[in-house]
């Protein structure tokens, strides 16, 4: 393999880990674990996009909620995202675009 190669390889795996994943390829705790607390699977919040669809993050271990402009805002409910472990942000201005979502 050429230089060129190894570095167009390197580049989709990378671009493979930014991609999100459907929630029903993603392997999660079973709810004993969480039970009594809030969790973003099993015992999510009222926030805005509690009924919008949800996507895993690879690259940064979260899971995001979809909403109807087709952004992944962050759950407030996802453990690294509530302890401020991932700090929450994401590519869309959500005070403009989804009144505020993961500004808690």
């Amino acid at each position: 393999m050429s230089r060129k190669d190894d570095a167009a390889e390197a580049l989709r795996g990378a671009l493979a880990l930014m991609r999100p994943m459907p929630m029903t390829n993603v392997k999660y705790h079973a709810p004993e674990r969480c039970a009594g607390k809030r969790c973003c699977i099993h015992n999510p919040s009222a926030h805005q996009l509690v009924h919008a669809r949800q996507q895993y993050r690879l690259d940064r271990n979260i899971v995001e909620r979809v909403c109807q402009h087709g952004v992944g805002h962050p759950d407030p409910d996802d453990l690294r995202v509530a302890t401020g472990e991932d700090s929450g942000l994401h590519g869309c201005c959500a005070a403009r675009c989804c009144g505020g979502v993961g500004d808690e």
